[in-house]
């Protein structure tokens, strides 16, 4: 661990100990502490979803400014709430569980990725670029729909609809997190063995098949890995498309390294110092 991680380490531990334990109300102690930790780890989670994902998808686009929000999942999410709200209304909507909001968003969002990459990565295409322009192109669509819904809805309807528009971790639902705590740890678990082909693909497809990866395999299984990881944080605290960018880029500065091990880690450190 070289000292630029320590000191980023130490910061960001600083500043957890000083939100979770600053401000105490006397007698109110474990109550606070309840709302502060399951915040903090609604924003654990959400860091590690947004650093991994974001680092391995530039690699795999080789390109340092793309972010996976181009992929239109956080439109997707949008327009999936605009429709529920818009046709289904507010008050109906409260009958529906959050767990079956949350697995409903997650699993049309992984299952629109899927489509994605069947389409564009599978048989005689295999173009990546195609299939980030086509998510582009739908997140496009998408967005437009979502505007043109919440334009004719009703003001009291598209109020309850900006409370899912914008990343909060106000009101994380405590069932919901440990859903996503567990689907997030499966994902790490399953995702540490392909780190060492992220360093190799980072020079280029060519280089990669001839130093003896896998390319077709490893792509797809890492597009997975990052629809899973963007929908279950996207469904989790909303869409956090800006947080990608910056935790990337000063990874990139700071590590210095073209092990993804090493700036994933840096990518989820900066990432929890700064929603902290």
């Amino acid at each position: 661990m070289n000292k630029s991680m320590k000191s980023l380490l130490a910061l960001t531990i600083g500043v957890i100990l000083l939100y979770l334990f600053g401000g105490l109300v006397s007698g109110l102690e474990l109550y606070f502490l309840t709302l502060r930790s399951t915040k903090l780890l609604a924003i654990i989670l959400a860091s590690i979803a947004v650093g991994y994902s974001s680092t391995s998808f530039q690699t795999l686009t080789n390109n340092h400014i793309l972010t996976p929000s181009v992929m239109g999942l956080d439109s997707l999410y949008l327009l999936l709430q605009t429709v529920v709200i818009f046709f289904v209304g507010s008050h109906s909507l409260k009958m529906i569980s959050e767990t079956s909001d949350f697995l409903l968003s997650v699993g049309l969002m992984i299952g629109f990725s899927v489509i994605l990459f069947k389409l564009f990565l599978k048989g005689a295409t295999k173009n990546i670029y195609l299939m980030v322009l086509a998510g582009m192109v739908l997140g496009q669509l998408f967005g437009g729909l979502s505007t043109f819904l919440q334009v004719m809805m009703d003001p009291n309807e598209f109020d309850t609809l900006q409370t899912r528009m914008f990343a909060s971790f106000s009101n994380v639902n405590t069932s919901l997190l440990l859903i996503g705590t567990m689907i997030v740890l499966m994902v790490v678990i399953l995702s540490i063995r392909d780190l060492h082909n992220l360093d190799v693909l980072s020079l280029g497809r060519d280089t990669a098949i001839n130093l003896g990866v896998d390319y077709q395999k490893v792509v797809l299984r890492s597009f997975v890995f990052i629809a899973v990881l963007v929908a279950v944080s996207t469904a989790l605290v909303g869409p956090l498309s800006f947080l990608g960018v910056i935790v990337t880029s000063l990874s990139r500065k700071l590590a210095n390294t073209y092990k993804h091990s090493t700036r994933i880690l840096y990518s989820v450190v900066i990432g929890i110092l700064f929603l902290v």
